[in-house]
């Protein structure tokens, strides 16, 4: 009988071979085993109190990376159970909405950055999808189960509340089952009114009706399975605006004190959509010398004062962009200069005083770049309400310029500190009527300083150069000193004094201030 002999190389070889391959089929089974131990830690880490702490994550986002790498290397096809792909699908979105957050930070809310769930496209398990998709196109048509709405977790705080744990597949059932039992019998997200005989749900309802009607036959029967008090089937239904606040559990210049604090809406942050800021702001101008042409400041034997009252109201839409207008009130008294600045408010008429509405401005306002949430551009278009502003033709004194105006203000933030903010704005401002153009460029800088979560102290710093043939012909410079108290939850008071210590062919006087701004 013929003897074979195998070399001890190819022996080697095959057995190392055999080994990898084994190790990779085992690594590939494996990976699930390495993921969700993994999420459970880092879920554990971040989570307080239903919140994240975004701060902290930005700060040390070592780990957050890390389970974003393994989502993009994650091998379904290696994961047979359906209980397993259903728990990966799961953790691996409310991961990547911390991680959009994350690279965003600090936000007031996701809708702050455009494209967050349709937009951005993220690597997960050798696919591109959006968060979009990974929800309806992956995870919901894999997996017909409407209790997911209240498991998953789109960083806003009318979103279900997450939780301190990764959701692992051998508890899968379990923790899903319990997380909607909790949000149906939570007062946050579904309020009865037994007097009323009404019901009010968070909008998740309305969203996702037909999924809960598939499910029960009616939404009010699918929460009915869940609560421990059901709902009489004649009670009425109402909507409970869905809050879009990040979860935010603070840490940073924007905590979750702040977040709900006027005090986080400056000029460079955009509202929400739906939301609605009214600011009703006065403005005092009085002065009894000028700059002249050479910088010095001559005294004048009469006072000039100024009374601007202006309307602010701006709304946010969908994406990026806020609408709005401005409405201007202005009056003019000259006296003589020992007389008070107090007796504009007469709104006298005649060659010494005048009054009229002087502008109105539509406007809008936008963030140019997703990723730089702290910068925002508004554009104004001026247009005059009256004619002769500037008293040429009527003997009558200046109010204010006469001519279309387009303003360009670019508005930044730059936090220091939990307590300290540096404001800064920039302006383009051109102005035509006929042969007369004029173009002002204005720069300002505002030191801000939080004492408490109600109270802001600022120290606004202005130059205000006017600008002819390529030179500045005129300018004026302005200091001054403000204080702000939110008064109620929507509701702030403002004061402001400023001083104008130096200028050109410019008023050498002062401002007094009052406002006003509601944000709803």
């Amino acid at each position: 009988m013929p003897r074979f002999f195998i070399p001890r190389k190819f022996v080697c070889a095959m057995v190392l071979g055999w080994t990898l391959l084994l190790t990779i089929q085992s690594f590939a089974q494996d990976n699930s085993a390495f993921f969700f131990p993994r999420a459970d830690k880092f879920f554990n880490s971040v989570v307080k109190n239903d919140m994240v702490n975004y701060a902290a994550i930005k700060d040390n986002p070592v780990e957050l990376n890390s389970l974003v790498m393994e989502i993009a290397r994650f091998d379904l096809a290696a994961v047979p159970d359906p209980e397993t792909r259903k728990a990966f699908w799961i953790n691996a979105y409310n991961i990547l909405v911390i991680h959009a957050v994350v690279q965003n930070y600090p936000i007031r809310s996701p809708r702050d950055v455009g494209g967050f769930f349709d937009g951005t496209e993220y690597d997960v398990a050798g696919e591109s999808l959006t968060l979009n998709d990974l929800e309806h196109n992956r995870l919901f048509r894999e997996f017909d189960d409407p209790r997911m709405h209240f498991i998953l977790v789109c960083a806003a705080i009318g979103c279900p509340r997450i939780i301190k744990s990764a959701y692992p597949p051998d508890r899968l059932d379990e923790l899903i089952e319990q997380r909607t039992r909790i949000t149906m019998n939570d007062p946050f997200f579904i309020k009865v009114d037994d007097d009323e005989q009404k019901i009010y749900i968070t909008e998740l309802f309305r969203w996702y009706k037909d999924d809960f009607i598939k499910q029960s036959g009616s939404v009010t029967e699918f929460i009915n399975s869940y609560r421990k008090t059901k709902i009489p089937s004649n009670y009425s239904a109402s909507i409970i605006s869905y809050d879009w606040s990040l979860n935010d559990a603070g840490g940073g210049a924007r905590s979750q004190e702040a977040l709900e604090n006027l005090q986080a809406y400056t000029p460079s942050t955009l509202l929400r959509p739906d939301q609605v800021e009214v600011k009703f702001f006065n403005n005092l101008y009085t002065q009894t010398a000028f700059y002249d042409d050479g910088g010095k400041k001559v005294e004048e034997n009469l006072r000039s004062t100024y009374y601007t009252g202006l309307l602010e109201f701006l709304y946010g839409v969908e994406g990026p962009f806020n609408v709005g207008f401005d409405l201007f009130f202005r009056s003019v008294y000259i006296d003589s200069a020992s007389g008070s600045p107090f007796g504009i408010f007469k709104f006298q008429g005649g060659r010494n005083a005048r009054t009229a509405i002087t502008h109105i401005a539509p406007k809008v306002k936008f963030t140019p770049f997703s990723g730089l949430r702290s910068l925002a551009i508004q554009m104004s278009l001026l247009f005059p309400t009256a004619d002769d502003l500037e008293g040429r033709e009527n003997d009558k004194p200046f109010l204010a310029r006469d001519g279309m105006q387009f303003w360009t203000r670019f508005f930044y933030d730059l936090p220091l500190s939990d307590r300290f903010l540096i404001y800064l704005e920039a302006g383009i401002f051109y102005r035509w009527k006929n042969e007369l153009n004029e173009l002002r460029t204005p720069f300002k800088t505002i030191v801000n300083f939080y004492p408490t979560s109600k109270w802001t102290l600022y120290l606004p710093i202005e130059y205000f150069p006017t600008w002819d043939s390529g030179s500045v012909n005129s300018y004026f410079t302005q200091i001054g000193l403000g204080l702000k108290y939110q008064l109620f939850k929507s509701l702030e008071l403002e004061t402001l004094y400023t001083n104008f210590p130096a200028g050109k062919n410019s008023g050498a006087g002062e401002t007094f201030n009052f406002g006003l701004r509601y944000i709803k």
